[in-house]
């Protein structure tokens, strides 16, 4: 072909062929349409089943965990080694350690609970055992100055009653200090039925108690008196109906614009002496009282018979006169021949009226009566002055008595009378 002339070709198809190819080419997309669609299908029925499924249990347990946590809880999932079975197994293994955290907080917040609990008692008790007496569990001495302090303040008329129990001192000699507690509490209920209701009730010493009245006036501090009078002369005997009860009183009042620390503590001394003059008019009224208590008591434990002790009396009355006593000395020499034996009431009866021979630790209580009877014939008027009498009673002249073991003449008469008129007899 010469350059510069135009080529032109031409193709000749069939229809049928096209018409095949058309159709072949639709059946390839159908087929190609319907093998994506159960690819798509069965991939995500994997999916769900792989990882979907496994999902909503993930989040169900959460959600749970978040709703109502519980540590004990676990993930559980199919034991596969995909990435979300170890998510499982880390997830497990973080609520295992925060369970064991959590069990060691528990233990330790009920240790600190115990602990917290314990040490509010504690406190409870040493504010209890701070302000109040231990035996009979009024206030204390600290508790009364300490409200004292504060009704000052206030500047209100104010009263103010001092108690005093008679005979402690020869309660704790006679019957031991077990008895004087005893004693105690029995005077401290009774004051504490009396004036609980009216003030603050105290006690500020071994045998003292007194009792704060606010906006007290001097009539109500009267009838305070005369209503523990009364139920004084109600209240039944103590120790076997032997002793009385009795409490010596005295008061004072207060007029508030007048009320200082200072003018306070002046009128407590003026009632502290008000009470000591009530004691000393007990004491003389009580000299006799006391006398037959004790006598009661040395009878009430049939070891001084009423035919011994008249004998001892006559004899020692007849040997002192022809020994030349004067009467004074043989009045003495009566009540010694009466009362010799009174240490012995605090003697326990096991060993006091023991059928056999006493033990060498019983022997040793035995001979203590002698200075027990010296305690307690001191503190009884009528008796003091044949309180040491009491004590040598069993002195002999050889040295070999007791307590002090004196011999000779170096033992008082009365004693050396006494020992030979009781062993006479």
């Amino acid at each position: 072909l010469d350059a510069g002339e135009p080529l032109a070709l031409g193709l000749t198809v069939p229809r049928a062929i096209v018409q095949f190819g058309q159709a072949q080419h639709r059946a390839f997309l159908l087929v190609s349409a319907a093998l994506s669609a159960l690819s798509f299908l069965i991939f995500l029925v994997l999916l769900n089943r792989l990882l979907l499924k496994r999902l909503r249990v993930v989040s169900a347990f959460f959600g749970e965990l978040a709703e109502k946590p519980n540590l004990s809880r676990r993930l559980r999932l199919p034991d596969e080694k995909d990435e979300l079975a170890q998510v499982a197994r880390s997830v497990n293994r973080l609520l295992d350690r925060l369970e064991q955290s959590q069990t060691r907080i528990r233990v330790l917040f009920q240790s600190a609970r115990r602990e917290l609990a314990n040490r509010k008692r504690a406190e409870k008790k040493l504010l209890q055992i701070s302000r109040h007496d231990a035996l009979t569990g009024l206030y204390n001495r600290l508790y009364f100055e300490a409200e004292t302090a504060r009704l000052v303040q206030l500047r209100q008329d104010l009263g103010l009653i001092i108690c005093d129990v008679d005979g402690l001192k020869l309660i704790n000699d006679s019957f031991g200090h077990a008895a004087g507690d005893r004693l105690l509490k029995s005077a401290a209920q009774l004051l504490k039925d009396q004036f609980a209701h009216r003030g603050i009730l105290c006690r500020i010493g071994g045998d003292e108690f007194a009792v704060l009245v606010p906006r007290a006036t001097p009539a109500l501090l009267e009838a305070a008196a005369q209503a523990l009078q009364q139920a004084l002369a109600a209240h039944p005997p103590l120790e076997d109906g032997q002793l009385q009860l009795n409490i010596s009183l005295g008061s004072c009042h207060l007029p508030g614009a007048e009320l200082t620390l200072e003018a306070f503590y002046r009128s407590f001394t003026e009632a502290d002496d008000a009470m000591y003059r009530q004691k000393l008019s007990h004491d003389q009224s009580n000299r006799s009282a006391l006398v037959q208590s004790m006598m009661s008591l040395l009878e009430a434990r049939d070891f001084v018979t009423e035919g011994h002790s008249q004998r001892l009396q006559e004899l020692c009355g007849k040997l002192g006169r022809l020994a030349g006593l004067s009467s004074s000395r043989l009045n003495d020499l009566t009540l010694l021949a009466q009362f010799h034996d009174i240490g012995k009431i605090s003697i326990p009866d096991h060993i006091l009226f023991k059928p056999g021979p006493l033990t060498a630790e019983e022997w040793q209580q035995m001979r203590r009566h002698p200075e027990i009877g010296h305690r307690i014939a001191r503190h009884i008027p009528d008796l003091s002055a044949i309180a040491p009498l009491i004590l040598h009673h069993h002195e002999r002249w050889d040295g070999q008595g007791y307590p002090l073991g004196l011999a000779g003449e170096a033992i008082p008469q009365e004693a050396r009378i006494l020992a030979l008129v009781d062993a006479y007899d």
